[in-house]
């Protein structure tokens, strides 16, 4: 028999013999990668959703504003973002703030005035509308969309006329508008606070030639937003125009997302050492138990080094089997929660400003981070095997015989 397979029968024949300690062990490793891997695809479930939703609520993935100079024609802007695949939409937009009055009511709010048509390419607010239509053309007062609580507060619904006033120039422009629909967007600022216009209504009423203020662009990879921002800014063409993406734009989502990588550093590290902790306890009563066992190997010729390897390949055997177990796990939770959805309202959550958008997180499995717990849990192995292990290289056999015989 080789001497490769012997030590790998020994290994078997350890791992088998002390099955109580050995599933222990394989029970904490299997522990520790399923709660990394499920907590982290809650997070990065929850981060999808935020660039997905929150920020395709109004804001967009990049925005190109005019600056030094005015934006050029925005609608040629906009064909131009789309026709040479650097976006999937892009939408010009007007921003204005505004105070709304209804009745008696009032309230100040975010107007934009939109192209319905390449708003609802962009965003997702045309999607959103619950009762009436988005801006719809027609005779009569220019069409108004508003956000349900903005709606009423204003005492609002669909045919209710709301008139806008706003600033122009030095002086004040005010007009009628009749609302068309209402949109819900499950609570937060923009619907408390935004309400969408034609944009060419807007620019005829704030007598705007340039007709928008921005272009807002939906990308098929959010995550490439920064990067392209970043070339766009240095192409002559856009010299004296601003281009922002997300991070921006939205800076509570890219601070909400340093928070949440350094909250998972700091879960990871406790988590590991506690399984750490964990293993090396039952490591150490596992060699002390099998003091004798190991005297008599050494007794019979085994090295203290070979007994080492088969120590470390039964520690191989079981963290191998545990994690199969934590990823296999992991999987098939977050497989489910994300087919199910987790609703973080049921938890008391509420997302404002940047943030807001459904409650409702879909975790994503990651085989990246599936590798990445393996990995901790390898080296944690190495750790609290080589620890109690060490002495092996300093243990008498004729010693530890004595003491027992």
């Amino acid at each position: 028999m080789s001497g490769a397979r012997m030590l790998l029968l020994f290994a078997l024949r350890g791992v088998a013999r002390n099955a109580r300690r050995s599933a222990l062990t394989g029970a904490a490793l299997a522990g520790g990668i399923f709660v990394m891997v499920v907590l982290g695809g809650l997070q990065d479930g929850y981060v999808d959703s935020r660039l997905q939703e929150g920020l395709l609520l109004q804001l967009g993935h990049l925005r190109v504003r005019g600056a030094e100079r005015p934006l050029p024609d925005p609608v040629v802007l906009s064909d131009a973002f789309v026709s040479d695949g650097t976006a999937l939409a892009a939408a010009p937009r007007l921003r204005q703030a505004a105070f709304l009055m209804a009745g008696g009511e009032g309230e100040g709010a975010l107007v934009l005035g939109v192209d319905p048509a390449r708003e609802a390419q962009v965003t997702r607010l045309a999607g959103l509308v619950t009762l009436g239509a988005f801006l719809p053309e027609g005779p009569g007062a220019p069409p108004m969309v508003l956000g349900r609580e903005l709606a009423a507060s204003l005492g609002a619904t669909p045919g209710t006329r709301v008139t806008l006033h706003a600033r122009k120039g030095a002086g004040l422009a005010s007009q009628v508008f009749e609302v068309s629909g209402l949109f819900d967007a499950g609570g937060g600022m923009s619907e408390a606070g935004v309400a969408l216009v034609r944009r060419e209504a807007l620019a005829l009423l704030l007598e705007r030639a340039d007709g928008a203020d921005e272009v807002v662009l939906r990308l098929s990879d959010p995550w490439q937003a920064p990067a392209l921002a970043a070339r766009l800014s240095a192409r002559p063409e856009f010299a004296g125009l601003a281009v922002e993406s997300w991070k921006e734009s939205a800076p509570e989502i890219a601070q909400a997302m340093e928070l949440l990588g350094a909250m998972e550093r700091v879960r990871t590290t406790v988590l590991f050492a506690l399984v750490a902790l964990g293993i090396y306890t039952t490591q150490s009563l596992a060699m002390a138990a099998r003091r004798r066992e190991f005297g008599m190997l050494l007794a019979l010729g085994m090295s203290p080094v070979r007994l080492l390897v088969v120590l470390a390949l039964e520690l191989l055997f079981v963290a191998a089997a545990a994690v199969a177990t934590g990823v296999a796990a992991s999987a098939a939770l977050i497989g489910w929660l994300n087919a199910r959805g987790l609703d973080l309202a049921d938890f008391g959550a509420r997302l404002n400003s940047a943030l807001e958008g459904s409650t409702v997180v879909r975790p994503l499995f990651s085989a990246q981070r599936a590798g990445d717990a393996a990995l901790w849990a390898a080296a944690v192995a190495v750790v609290v095997l080589l620890l109690p292990a060490a002495r092996l290289l300093r243990l008498d056999a004729a010693t530890v015989l004595r003491e027992r015989g």
